[in-house]
């Protein structure tokens, strides 16, 4: 974080000016927005950046008290999501100081730079899995929410998650069969073979299919992939452009590895080596100038989602049909009656 924050030096004069040009806030409609966004984000001014470019600042004004009244416990009983919330929560970046410790709800409602972030994570993601019941609590919604209260307060990690979840990624992005999830990985295999034919054949020929790397990518939105200090350059850019850039920057991973990749021709060697991509990653901005090299329409790929939406419906529909069909001709066992005693 220290070598990022050097990064961000020169930049941050240009930040100071736009936030004195809009004090209020409001500053999404600015034309240098966008550049000084891919550029990176200071940090003293990322979280509000991220608040009002997602639109999550708005969300919170129009119910101020939501958070808190989601967060009273009314005695109606425990929550379903609860239960495997309180399972992941020790996983959620487990060598992190701020994420030692136990999740003491009790806590008051805590604000940036609490000395144990593990107690507003927890009602983070018991209050979002109360306001969304269709999605519950997912895995990998821990690390998304635990890397934001990073750099927001509690109240604005709940109303930057539901912005996420709601508006900029598909709805059912997390439903509990992750439907929309697993229909992005469809779609990113398809710009794969778009874009880099020879690999995305490589990949065929060793067995390896997208899901097997990119299901952690997407589901956590590189959340347990990349270097913290990348990382938080694609969120900047993910709540400033959208859904996009997640494709663009996981093509973009896989181009700069794409020569390295070829070379294995071992399947178990290959497979271990995707597991690792990102993980080492510290040059941001080579990352970032690859992915929006990347020539990517929003309606290429909402054409790609309808497509495979429809696919995977089907391969869904398919399993509940095959799993009906065994139970209906699974064998009965048949009760043998004993004969009577013989009391003769």
């Amino acid at each position: 974080l220290l070598r990022h924050e050097k990064t961000m030096i020169p930049k941050r004069g240009k930040w100071q000016e736009l936030q004195k040009k809009y004090p209020a806030g409001n500053m999404a409609g600015d034309k240098s927005l966008k550049k000084l966004v891919r550029n990176g984000i200071v940090d003293g001014m990322r979280g509000q950046v991220w608040m009002e470019l997602s639109g999550a600042e708005r969300k919170w004004k129009e119910c101020p008290a939501l958070y808190q009244q989601l967060n009273q416990d009314d005695g109606a009983g425990s929550d379903e999501a609860l239960t495997q919330i309180d399972l992941d929560i020790h996983r959620t970046f487990p060598d992190h100081v701020f994420f030692a410790g136990s999740p003491h709800d009790g806590d008051p409602i805590g604000k940036v730079g609490s000395s144990s972030l593990l107690g507003p994570l927890r009602r983070v993601l018991r209050a979002y899995a109360r306001r969304n019941k269709a999605v519950g609590y997912c895995q990998g919604l821990n690390f998304i929410a635990g890397m934001m209260l990073l750099f927001v307060s509690e109240e604005q990690t709940f109303w930057l998650l539901a912005t996420l979840l709601e508006q900029v990624l598909p709805k059912d992005y997390y439903a509990r069969d992750l439907t929309g999830c697993n229909v992005d990985l469809r779609v990113f295999s398809s710009l794969l073979e778009k874009k880099l034919p020879k690999l995305h054949k490589h990949f065929l020929a060793s067995g390896l299919s997208v899901e097997f790397f990119g299901l952690e990518w997407f589901i956590a939105l590189f959340a347990k992939t990349l270097p913290t200090e990348t990382l938080l350059r694609v969120w900047d850019c993910i709540f400033s452009e959208g859904y996009k850039v997640l494709f663009r920057v996981g093509i973009a991973v896989l181009q700069m590895n794409e020569k390295h990749l070829l070379s294995i021709q071992e399947p178990h060697d290959l497979f271990h080596e995707v597991q690792g991509l990102g993980r080492t990653l510290l040059d941001g901005d080579t990352l970032l100038k690859t992915a929006f090299a990347v020539y990517l329409q929003r309606s290429q790929v909402e054409e790609l989602r309808e497509k495979h939406r429809v696919e995977v419906f089907a391969d869904s529909q398919a399993r509940l049909e095959s799993r009906d069909a065994r139970v209906e001709t699974k064998p009965r066992l048949e009760v043998q009656r004993l004969p009577p005693p013989n009391n003769s």
